[in-house]
């Protein structure tokens, strides 16, 4: 969020049994991120909106960074 210019008021997330995905949505001022994950199919869904002086493509790379890990984690 902060490399997309966003304000982040919450974060919920749903993760499924132990292994399993996960679901969740950020809350921002400027409008919502959301991601679904499928770690059994190494895949990732994520939807992002955003309005005023806010960049959604500036937060792209920060996603095509992150790779899906069993435990929910990320990779650095």
């Amino acid at each position: 969020m902060n490399a997309a210019g966003a304000t982040l008021l919450h974060i919920h997330l749903y993760t499924f049994t132990e292994g399993g995905g996960i679901s969740g949505v950020a809350v921002l001022a400027e409008s919502h991120i959301s991601v679904h994950t499928w770690p059994e199919r190494g895949y990732a869904a994520f939807d992002v909106f955003m309005c005023g002086d806010a960049d959604p493509k500036k937060a792209l790379s920060v996603f095509k960074g992150v790779q899906a890990r069993p435990h929910g984690g990320r990779r650095t």
